[in-house]
């Protein structure tokens, strides 16, 4: 089992998460919690249920799959990480890269990407990028329009990884990309204006 107490995972389902065979399924030490929408109440459950000690196990593991996460909860699940409990280890399976803010993302270790959510994001960003500066404003605002999380996020997840191949001479996409982060999830927040942003830098 990894030494980590809190490891993040991108797949749209447990089953294709690259994760432990041993944590797909439940027992007395590895317990499940699947949500549509992780919410703050949902995250004070869990807290309760992480002081437990464990049944037979050194540690009990936390496996929690989300389709998305309420920025209140995060902000719980946030304090829930900076103080874990001593035999607690916990599993975030989330289906897109960019669905938590970075102060939680901080607290977590990537401990992986499922195949197909890899696959997926990869062609999204790389179409997204080869175009030209007209059709991609024209892809954003479609798919802003629609609520398209899925290619929101890869765009996102994208741009990160193109500032890593070399972050000396993409400081100006870097800092859109960390604004983009710190305020996406925001209330009243301009996704699309975020993401053009982003897009120019490109």
């Amino acid at each position: 089992m990894h030494a980590h107490h809190a490891l993040l995972v991108y797949a749209q389902d447990l089953e294709t998460a690259p994760i432990p065979q041993e944590l797909k399924k439940q027992s007395a030490d590895v317990l499940h919690y699947s949500y549509e929408r992780l919410s703050i109440d949902h995250v004070r459950d869990l807290i309760r249920t992480s002081l437990q000690a464990p049944v037979e196990a050194q540690v009990r593991t936390f496996v929690i799959q989300a389709r998305e996460i309420a920025v209140e909860g995060q902000h719980a699940l946030l304090k829930l990480l900076e103080e874990p409990p001593r035999k607690a280890q916990f599993y975030v399976v989330l289906p897109r890269t960019a669905m938590i803010l970075p102060t939680l993302r901080s607290r977590l270790m990537e401990a992986g990407i499922g195949q197909e959510a890899q696959q997926e994001e990869s062609n999204f960003f790389h179409e997204f990028l080869s175009a030209s500066q007209g059709d991609r404003l024209a892809q954003i605002a479609q798919m802003t329009k629609d609520k398209d999380q899925i290619w929101i996020d890869s765009i996102l997840h994208g741009a990160e990884f193109y500032c890593a191949q070399d972050p000396l001479s993409n400081q100006a996409l870097l800092s859109a990309v960390l604004f983009a982060r710190s305020h996406i999830g925001s209330r009243g927040a301009s996704v699309k204006m975020l993401l053009e942003e982003i897009s120019l830098h490109l």
